[in-house]
């Protein structure tokens, strides 16, 4: 009897111990990719920032960009050097990690004003363990990447384009590290039929948008309903899902469900009360993803290894990221990796089918 309560206890305690240590995420393995094979790890810097922006898409995309610079440069990517002011949910969902606090104790830190000015920073006998960047500019490192011209002038006739910051070695852990939680999520996505694409759109309207450029933010109507008619003149059977980027609270606007007839005319399903999280696995997991004038577009367009779809604005672009200009020139080319395969998508030799999302709504 004693050595049943024994086992029992021992069980026990095991189970505990395990769920005790469930919640913890291991380190972010897109963080240390660029880190030279054989380097003394103590020794590599780790770069931290401070985050202007407050809402996710922003502060994600800051996120993102500052691992990504850190990649290019051999550095570990360390996280924000604040308490995040986003839902650590969010972090975790695209970095699957807890990034520790700055540890001041053990490393030497080194200051540097603004993002822009880290290539003053020469190695690899490197000046400090730790590089703390006190005003994340990184849009003036984005005006430093190449750019193509695009035809429609709105806020200038150039788009950068950032594959040399957002590197294919970078996009494919960060894309792994994300995917973690990515097939936990649940999505509104029925479609295994590559005749039937899963397509997502972000609409970017409404009382979130705000400031002197506000009507430069807004996506336009006509926008989205010229890419679906390219989409449904190929695949008449593609399933579309609409999401709008609305305030959330008790507080928040009534929505006006009217004001989106045109998408329900055209077979979209628009949902009104989606999560972030939700919403970017929606978006990150889609065939084709129809971005929105916003970093909460951008955020996912790095992360979909599909095709995505690219509207210009003051973010710049991948160099695989289609427009509408050249949509139905490229839309082949763009769908090509999902429609001649029989599952969606393959992402580091996983069908995404089987990775993309773990279980679906409805």
């Amino acid at each position: 009897m004693n050595c049943k309560i024994s086992i029992f206890l021992t069980i026990w305690s095991t189970l505990v111990a395990l769920c005790a240590g469930a919640g913890k995420r291991p380190p972010c393995v897109a963080c240390s990719v660029g880190v030279p094979q054989g380097a003394n790890q103590d020794t590599v810097p780790v770069l931290y920032h401070n985050v202007k922006g407050t809402g996710a898409g922003a502060y994600l995309y800051s996120m993102l960009f500052a691992a990504a610079y850190a990649e290019s440069r051999g550095w570990i990517y360390g996280g924000t050097a604040e308490e995040p002011k986003v839902e650590r949910k969010l972090i975790r969902f695209i970095f699957n990690s807890d990034f520790p606090p700055v540890d001041a104790s053990k490393s030497t830190t080194l200051q540097i004003e603004r993002a822009s000015d880290l290539h003053k920073i020469k190695g690899p006998s490197w000046p400090a363990t730790s590089i703390v960047v006190l005003d994340d500019d990184w849009l003036n490192l984005e005006k430093q990447c190449e750019t193509v011209d695009f035809p429609r002038f709105k806020y200038s006739d150039k788009v950068p384009v950032l594959d040399s910051i957002f590197r294919p070695s970078f996009l494919k852990e960060i894309q792994a590290d994300n995917a973690v939680d990515l097939r936990r999520t649940a999505t509104h996505f029925k479609s295994n039929n590559p005749k039937a694409p899963r397509v997502a759109i972000h609409i970017r309207r409404g009382p979130l948008i705000k400031g002197p450029f506000a009507s430069r933010k807004h996506s336009l109507d006509s926008y989205y309903f010229a890419v679906v008619e390219i989409i449904r003149s190929r695949y008449p059977h593609a399933e579309i899902h609409a999401f709008p980027l609305l305030p959330k609270g008790s507080d928040a606007p009534a929505v006006n469900e009217t004001e989106y007839a045109g998408y329900e005319k055209r077979d979209i399903t628009v949902h009104f009360d989606a999560s972030i999280q939700t919403t970017w696995a929606h978006f990150i997991s889609a065939d084709i993803f129809v971005m929105a004038h916003s970093a909460f577009s951008s955020v996912p367009a790095l992360l979909n290894p599909n095709c995505v779809v690219y509207d210009h604005f003051w973010l710049g672009k991948l160099d695989r990221h289609v427009t509408l200009h050249n949509f139905k020139e490229k839309f082949d080319q763009c769908y090509s990796s999902v429609a001649t395969v029989p599952v969606h998508a393959v992402q580091h030799g996983i069908p995404m089918n089987v990775l993309l999302p773990g279980k679906r709504i409805g």
